[in-house]
């Protein structure tokens, strides 16, 4: 509960408080402890929608099938490949999705109760804008762009939650690092050094291409990453790294584990994360964030880069 609970109104409302039956509602101990069984059930189906239908739906639709009461509607550009996708679930259909067109896509999402975003990351905004109109919550695992971050107020002036980085990185790793920020400063710990390595790899039998290496996402944000720049603290110093010039300042070798040949990238800005997780980078000797790669990946990628193969820019043949 939020508020003054000493306030005449919200004390009256309370009827169990820190596990317990508040004084007025003893009296219903007795009636409790007799019940067999006794649980209170919401009947009422979630209703989903996923927007996006490419790698990274499926496992999601699985799951959420799995849950037995979701019903679920993956819209996507390409119908085929959603209806295709939805076809595999119960209680699952597809529907055609243009996000730029505003009614088409208020009237999508206008019967959902949580809106997932797995489209490229520069079209969750407008997703975004369509989810504020409706008053409906929203979810995705890309960074917080400055596009979507200028959609806080709005969001919070409709009483509507949107969650950003929630994937597996960002995500699980963000998770994961305040679980263990949160349990040290319990025990009266100080953070002075903060180190993420987080990334999706194929098992090692199953990584024996060139790049060590299986598209589990987007292909196009997979090889984008590599153009990313990039700065971090380390032993007291800060780090910068231009754009395009990840590869070649890779660190070539990370031994977490004896049995890995691993080697980082520097994972975007890692500097923000300290005020995020509540850390005084003043203090600290290093701030870091890193993507981890088997050994190889970043010099075959650099070699794409040098060709020109990375490049977002058209070319002419």
């Amino acid at each position: 509960a939020a508020g003054d609970l000493k306030h005449p109104v919200l004390s009256r409302a309370i009827i169990c408080q820190d596990g317990e039956l508040t004084k007025p509602h003893k009296h219903l101990e007795k009636g409790l402890a007799e019940a067999q069984g006794l649980r209170v059930a919401n009947t009422r189906r979630k209703r989903v929608l996923l927007a996006g239908s490419g790698m990274v739906s499926q496992p999601l639709v699985d799951y959420l099938a799995s849950t037995k009461d979701t019903d679920i509607t993956i819209a996507s550009n390409d119908l085929g490949e959603a209806k295709r996708l939805a076809y595999q679930f119960p209680n699952t259909q597809a529907a055609l999705l243009d996000v730029s067109d505003s009614a088409a896509l208020d009237l999508l999402i206008k019967d959902c109760d949580v809106v997932v975003s797995l489209v490229p990351a520069h079209l969750h905004p407008r997703l975004a804008e369509s989810a504020i109109r409706r008053g409906k919550h929203m979810v995705t695992a890309s960074y917080i762009s400055p596009e979507m971050q200028q959609l806080d107020a709005a969001a919070r002036a409709s009483n509507v939650t949107i969650i950003g980085e929630i994937g597996l990185d960002p995500g699980i790793d963000h998770c994961s690092a305040m679980q263990i920020i949160d349990a040290a400063k319990e025990r009266g710990g100080k953070i002075r050094s903060f180190i993420s390595w987080c990334g999706g790899l194929a098992a090692p039998e199953h990584s024996g291409n060139q790049l060590g290496y299986k598209f589990s996402w987007s292909p196009r944000g997979v090889l984008t990453a590599g153009l990313n720049a990039a700065q971090y603290k380390a032993n007291g110093q800060m780090h910068e790294i231009a754009e395009g010039q990840l590869f070649d300042r890779r660190f070539r070798s990370v031994p977490l584990y004896p049995g890995f040949a691993f080697e980082g990238l520097a994972n975007r800005d890692s500097l923000q994360y300290a005020d995020v997780y509540g850390l005084d980078l003043a203090q600290m000797d290093t701030m870091f964030r890193g993507t981890l790669r088997y050994e190889g990946y970043a010099e075959i990628m650099q070699c794409l880069l040098r060709l020109g193969l990375l490049s977002l820019d058209p070319k002419s043949h």
